[in-house]
């Protein structure tokens, strides 16, 4: 069964194979908040009131723009063709579907290093196997919202996750608010960061993917690895939220707690810190070390003393959500609490016009960012 022992030393989030492993038959996440699942229950807390009261997303595709930073630039050679593409208002799987098409390869054969927002316009990197030195005619499926950037070779494929980051260039409307407190709230995220949220999008339509919480639970997994993929990163960005949720409320999201698994900047290592003091304080200051969170599965890094006791209050209550997770030989992992955005810049177009200009590091989420700025209405939200 899980570990999840009260003890003042670890927490090791794991599992067994056990043959008495009990599985709940009917379950679902809605039990645990006893209410329906919402757009309100993905509601997570801000660190601070926003200064706009109001304010509108995504109102045209254009005021959503994302660009990818690969981890490299193609060398020119090898059996992987890279593509630089830019597409508005498209999934990456449809991208991907129309790359495989085309090239008349299998779409395992496509690799991309992450999934970008349909309702937006996207700079985003490809890369096809294609051994040999015969090239692949693209030019069929190019039009003015699919277009190819850049073509060239290299030696490795693309990884998942393996972006230098993500440029975004983002449009508010219809703002409401004090303008001069926007001001200050900015500077306050361009120094302080924000709480590293994982986005209303991660958890599908109304928060569709948490209701097939009960299929991890009942070991009814959904065929396709996409599928199947999808569940259970949603249910570890769930439980991510509720610890990041806690630390929240208890003004500790953006503090190293005693026994807390601590994240270097841009590098994602990990070490404990079994002691506080100065020197780690003025770290985290200086943003060059962020406290973190829990990616549960099987096994993961160990926290201790005060990170291990907050961390357990809120998990024990979803051990068997854990559990299932284990089950599936997920890999415990540890994600940053806070994210501090690079290059943030700002510029009000008119009244009630803002335009946004930030860096954000792999796998984090813009609307992290707005939020702690805006009660925001994404116009084009799916649900």
């Amino acid at each position: 069964m899980i570990s999840l022992s009260h003890t003042p030393t670890q927490l090791k989030i794991s599992g067994n194979n056990s043959a008495g492993l009990y599985w709940q038959a009917v379950f679902s996440l809605e039990s645990y908040l006893n209410s329906p699942i919402t757009a309100e229950s993905l509601d997570w807390p801000v660190s601070a009131t926003p200064p706009l009261t109001h304010a509108n997303i995504r109102t045209l595709a254009d005021d959503f723009q994302v660009d990818e930073e690969p981890p490299c630039l193609p060398s020119g050679e090898g059996e992987h063709i890279w593509l630089q593409i830019r597409k508005r208002e498209m999934t990456t799987a449809d991208a991907a579907r129309l790359l495989s098409k085309v090239s008349g390869l299998h779409p395992r054969h496509i690799s991309f290093a992450g999934q970008k927002d349909r309702n937006a316009v996207t700079t985003q990197w490809f890369s096809v196997h294609f051994p040999g030195k015969q090239d692949i005619d693209f030019s069929s499926i190019w039009n003015d919202n699919f277009e190819c950037l850049y073509k060239k070779r290299h030696d490795r494929k693309l990884k998942r996750g393996g972006l230098k980051g993500n440029a975004f260039k983002l449009v508010l409307r219809q703002c409401q608010g004090d303008k001069q407190a926007v001001t200050q709230r900015l500077q306050e995220i361009a120094t302080g960061g924000v709480p590293d949220y994982f986005g209303e999008q991660r958890f599908g339509r109304g928060g569709s993917n948490l209701k097939l919480f009960d299929q991890l639970l009942s070991g009814r997994i959904p065929r396709g690895r996409e599928k199947k993929a999808m569940l259970i990163s949603s249910a570890r960005s769930w439980l991510f939220n509720q610890v990041l949720a806690r630390r929240v409320k208890d003004a500790t999201w953006n503090q190293i707690l005693p026994g807390e698994a601590v994240v270097l900047a841009g590098c994602r290592s990990l070490f404990s810190a079994e002691i506080v003091d100065e020197t780690i304080r003025q770290r985290v200051v200086k943003a060059d070390i962020h406290p973190s969170g829990p990616l549960p599965g099987d096994d993961g890094f160990e926290v201790l003393n005060d990170a291990l006791l907050l961390e357990q209050s809120v998990l024990n209550e979803y051990s068997d959500l854990i559990e299932a997770l284990c089950k599936q030989r997920v890999k415990g992992a540890r994600r940053p609490l806070r994210i501090v955005p690079e290059d943030l810049d700002w510029q009000w177009q008119d009244d009630e016009t803002l335009m946004l200009s930030f860096k954000l590091s792999p796998g984090a989420y813009a609307t992290a960012v707005i939020r702690e700025l805006a009660a925001y209405k994404d116009l084009r939200a799916r649900g």
